[in-house]
């Protein structure tokens, strides 16, 4: 859910909205859910699916980017949580608002042998400033985010550091300026 909510935004402030939004409880017509009472992320999801509170929860809490991306996806996750220990690229793609960037981010942090690049903007930039030809955003065709993503492994070996750590130096680098 935070991959999603933090494309193209502040990640902290995103973070933060996210948080929120997982831990209010939101009265119903009948009772209050409870956010603690659920067993994850995704029970709490549900919880709002079942009472029709995704979309105004959403906008409570200034999610942004509703109907082509965080109602869709949200809606899907309530409806078939994912295994976050046991899921494919395939699979996270397969979520609506869940591209490559997002599907490669989160497994570069959540699956320890995973090595693809999540090629955000931070990302691009570092590249293109190793010589690298890059787009303006995050490439669109398989081939152009394959061709980057080689790039991204091979700079990290380099360096003898896995994707996830040259990533993570990348982001901090980056985003402190």
């Amino acid at each position: 859910m935070f991959g999603v909510l933090a494309a193209g935004k502040s990640s902290s402030v995103q973070a933060k909205k996210l948080n929120d939004f997982l831990s209010t409880p939101m009265p119903t017509k009948d009772q209050v859910l409870d956010p603690s009472a659920e067993p994850s992320p995704f029970g709490w999801l549900s919880a709002l699916k079942a009472e029709d509170l995704i979309g105004p929860m959403a906008r409570r809490h200034k999610l942004g980017k509703y109907t082509r991306v965080v109602l869709p996806c949200f809606r899907s996750l309530a409806e078939k949580p994912v295994d976050v220990m046991d899921t494919g690229l395939e699979e996270l793609k397969a979520i609506p608002g869940v591209g490559p960037k997002t599907a490669e981010f989160f497994l570069l942090h959540t699956d320890e042998g995973f090595c693809g690049a999540a090629l955000d903007t931070h990302i691009l930039d570092w590249l293109g400033g190793q010589g690298y030809e890059v787009p303006d955003a995050s490439p669109q065709g398989e081939q152009d985010y394959a061709r980057l993503r080689r790039a991204c492994r091979e700079e990290a070996r380099k360096r003898g550091m896995t994707t996830a750590e040259l990533d993570s130096i990348i982001w901090k680098s980056k985003s402190k300026s």
